[in-house]
């Protein structure tokens, strides 16, 4: 009787693994945070992510710790555990003997860059440190890959000029450069190097099994590199060819050891030489394309002012000056010159460095500068040692990004990159690593899911705040989504009951409703965004059996929400504030503003920004309406510059807001004077405010004083315009009408940038 042939067994779902919490909140940082932004905040792309961030990192380390406690190990005391704890230890006394503890603690409004999100960050390099010796690298790999699929997708979107999103206060430079939801080109540079580097991996080492899935692969990393090209950054451009170089290096080196060099090695080594040399062919043939974005001659005088500082504060070369605090010092140092850069001619005080090497002196002195560098030698000389083949990719990301950054500066989605990349390099180059498990993507199928929808969901809470325009993009966001994924997932279907998790997902919804609405609702919206994430996090590890139990779930959910509850109250305080003071901001009504305005400033007392930007915005409405007689107006503006003045009295802007504002006023000029006076001594060189005390001597009839000071200015700076205009000025108001004309041909000669209006 012949042998029947028996029908090969189906795999269960539960050979496929599924992450556990503090596995789980790296892998929706990834997918999540770059679809992340608020348009219902006055900092919309930055301080979100930041908050986001740090409440992630918060759940991972709250899991890691009930696991620890549950099942304790004892692991082996290794230099870059040391280096982290070093770090982390480091940053604590930074934040303590800052020149502004609360600041360093929290970052600045326009950043968030403070003590708490370097924390998440060196949380997160290590959990992907442990997830890689635990071999679940390319989980990490596969997610940051996922996460590219919406910045990508947007950015084309906006290249062809087809951005619906039109919120007020965010702009984005449509057919001109890429920026997408990461909000700016060069962030977006930064952040596709990455991406590019963890496709092009992805793709040669561990390929799909399907031919289309491949193919998907191959554009996905077109796209993305073709994108990172359109942002037009010259410091994307220096990262790109610094790891081209360290991938030849690196691979070729590697290849050398194990034997295996031969002519086809030859020939890759050359296509990456190849690659290299056409960009910076392209680099040079748009050079006049890639002026638009800022000078090297502002940058330069940035990193002299901060070399400056560091020389006028021996103590800082220590400890630092601490977290986001660079611009309170920083405004005595700078070169007036910095003004004529700036299309309104607008004396700005840089916020960082612009050089990664300086931001991390000034940040945390010279021992903060040494433990990061001691980290990434020590990793990058195990990496030329590894024979594993991820080795010369995470090579390459580290020197890339350091190439990029020696004239740039971190920004928080790709430093969660960064920080994923760091820890996969400490993790393959750890004596207890597991490999790399095969096929890579073991991930469970509705894990797979949760990965998709995520970034979706939040990616329509982003832009719902400019619905309808907004609602046909957010849809067609899901189709890159589900053709990335099923390019890196095994080609099987999805488990029986994938309801639940759908149910989870779309609990999102009622939030992204609510964020069509300004003031408490959007609040309510973005407390209910960061609930609903820390429920990612928690509640699909109890989904894996077929029947859970509805009160484990349950008592699960409500610990969660407690924890949302108390980080919302703590971490997302600013946040909630910033959303207050966006709908002051929006708000017709002065009742409304200033009931808005109060509820922002309880929120976020340390925040002098909102205080001034409140205080700006009437003073527009009064000029506006001709309300000058309105004394019960002039004394609330007043008022909110003074709150301003109090909350930060180390910033200068603030002051020198009041001071042109009573400049602004028919007759304050010498109370204006005074305010200038007082402004200038956080910013002497502040040639914008300069003129504008000039001014005012001229209009309290002290015009010899006042054209001294003008041809002083002019002496200081002869290519910032409107000191010529201001001269001009002061001659028509002594009658020399000739004169006048003289000085402004001579502007318009040296400075044609510069508009006279006449």
């Amino acid at each position: 009787m012949p042998r029947r042939k028996r029908r090969a067994p189906v795999a269960s779902t539960n050979a496929f693994a599924w992450p556990v919490p503090e596995e789980l909140a790296p892998l929706l940082a990834m997918t999540v945070i770059p679809a992340l932004f608020n348009i219902q905040s006055g900092a919309s792309f930055e301080p979100d992510k930041a908050a986001m961030l740090i409440s992630l990192a918060a759940a991972a380390l709250a899991a890691r710790l009930w696991r620890a406690w549950r099942q304790p190990q004892r692991r082996a005391i290794t230099l870059p555990a040391v280096l982290l704890a070093g770090l982390a230890l480091w940053a604590i006394l930074v934040t303590l003997a800052a020149i502004d503890p609360v600041t360093s603690l929290w970052g600045n409004y326009e950043r968030g860059y403070g003590l708490l999100i370097v924390l998440a960050g060196l949380a997160f390099l290590a959990i992907a440190w442990e997830m890689t010796r635990a071999g679940k690298g390319w989980w990490l790999v596969d997610a940051a890959i996922l996460g590219a699929a919406i910045p990508v997708f947007y950015g084309y979107v906006q290249m062809l000029g087809l951005d619906p999103v039109r919120g007020v206060g965010i702009s984005f430079p449509l057919g001109e450069r890429a920026a997408s939801t990461l909000g700016n080109p060069l962030y977006l540079g930064d952040y596709l190097l990455l991406t590019s580097i963890l496709l092009l991996a992805r793709r040669i080492l561990r390929p799909p099994d399907r031919p289309a899935a491949r193919h998907a692969l191959d554009l996905a990393l077109l796209l993305a590199a073709g994108l990172l090209g359109l942002t037009f950054s010259r410091s994307a451009y220096l990262g790109l060819a610094a790891s081209g170089l360290t991938l030849t290096l690196f691979w070729w080196g590697q290849r050398r050891r194990m034997g295996a060099a031969g002519r086809m090695d030859r020939w890759v080594a050359g296509g990456v030489l190849l690659a290299v040399g056409m960009g910076a062919a392209a680099m040079i043939a748009l050079w006049p394309r890639l002026q638009h974005g800022g000078t090297l001659q502002q940058r330069l005088l940035i990193w002299r002012a901060v070399i400056d500082l560091m020389q006028a504060r021996p103590r800082a070369l220590l400890t630092g000056l601490g977290f986001d605090t660079l611009p309170l010092a920083l405004a005595p140092h700078l070169s007036p010159t910095l003004a004529h850069f700036e299309p309104d001619f607008a004396f700005r005080i840089a916020d960082r460095a612009h050089s990664l090497p300086l931001e991390l002196v000034s940040t945390g002195g010279l021992p903060w500068l040494l433990g990061w560098a001691a980290l990434a030698g020590w990793l990058l000389w195990r990496l030329g040692r590894s024979a594993h083949p991820l080795a010369p990719y995470l090579a390459a990301a580290i020197v890339g990004r350091a190439a990029l950054l020696l004239v740039s500066f971190p920004t928080h989605a790709p430093d969660l990159l960064f920080w994923v990349i760091l820890g996969l390099g400490l993790g393959i180059t750890s004596k207890e690593s597991s490999p790399f498990p095969e096929p890579p993507s073991r991930l469970h199928p509705e894990t797979w899911l949760l990965l998709t929808l995520a970034p979706f969901m939040v990616f329509g809470f982003s832009l719902s705040a400019s619905w309808p325009g907004g609602l046909l993009l957010w849809l067609l966001a899901l189709a890159p989504l589900i053709a990335l994924t099923l390019a890196l997932s095994p080609s099987r279907p999805l488990a029986p009951s994938p309801l639940p998790l759908l149910a989870l997902a779309f609990l999102l919804l009622p939030a992204i409703l609510l964020n069509q609405r300004i003031g408490p609702p959007a609040m309510v919206a973005w407390a209910w965004l960061h609930a609903w994430l820390l429920l990612l996090v928690f509640l699909p590890a109890f989904m894996r059996d077929s029947r859970p139990a509805i009160s484990r779930v349950a008592l699960l959910a409500a610990i969660t929400l407690a924890m949302a509850f108390a980080l919302t109250a703590t971490v997302q305080r600013p946040r909630l504030g910033d959303i207050a003071y966006k709908a002051a901001w929006l708000s017709p009504d002065a009742n409304q503003r200033e009931l808005n305005l109060r509820r922002a400033l309880r929120l976020a007392p340390y925040d002098h920004v909102m205080a001034a930007g409140m205080a700006w915005i009437e003073a527009q409405r009064v000029a506006a309406e001709d309300a000058w007689g309105d004394e019960a107006r002039l004394r609330r503006i007043s008022k909110l510059y003074q709150e301003a003045m109090a909350a930060q009295p180390l910033a200068p802007e603030p002051a020198m807001g009041y001071a042109r504002w009573l400049a602004s006023l028919p007759n304050a000029h010498a109370q204006a004077l005074a305010a200038f006076d007082r402004a200038l001594t956080l910013s002497p060189h502040d040639i914008q405010a300069l003129n504008d005390r000039a001014m005012r001597l001229a209009a309290l009839g002290r015009t010899d004083e006042a054209l001294a000071e003008l041809q002083r200015l002019l002496q200081l700076d002869p290519l910032y315009g409107p000191t010529y205009g201001h001269l001009a000025q002061v001659y028509r108001q002594l009658g020399d009408e000739e004169a006048a004309r003289a000085i402004l041909e001579q502007g318009r000669a040296a400075a044609p940038w510069w508009d006279s209006g006449e």
